[in-house]
């Protein structure tokens, strides 16, 4: 995927809140990204957490904030863009994203075959 020009996120405070793993808080921003940026969010080509960009497709984790990307990545983006799903499932894009991966990461099984003469 070519690289994109960085570009400022919009940033609005929210009430919402996310417990940490060690119990604590941690306040909710709404972040406005365009959508090249979500894109390669969801293709696993830029950081949820931290917006960085990646060369290839869900590193194990982001070599800037050390997010666990291939385990965490789906997940996030499901609970924080709920509402971006229900628009993206209309436009026909969850499809070509599940194609995507199905192409990328996809690897067969290998398969026995009983003779049925035996």
């Amino acid at each position: 995927m070519p690289h994109s020009e960085w570009q400022e996120p919009h940033i609005e405070p929210t009430h919402r809140a996310r417990q940490l793993p060690d119990g604590r808080l941690m306040r909710e921003s709404r972040l406005t990204v365009s959508k090249e940026w979500m894109e390669q969010m969801w293709q696993g080509f830029r950081c949820a957490a931290c917006l960085q960009e990646f060369n290839d497709s869900y590193p194990e984790e982001c070599f800037i904030c050390h997010f666990p990307v291939r385990a965490e990545q789906r997940h996030r983006l499901e609970q924080d863009f709920a509402g971006e799903i229900e628009e993206m499932n209309r436009e026909g894009w969850v499809e070509r994203e599940e194609d995507f991966l199905a192409r990328e990461f996809f690897v067969p099984k290998p398969q026995i075959h009983v003779r049925r003469d035996l």
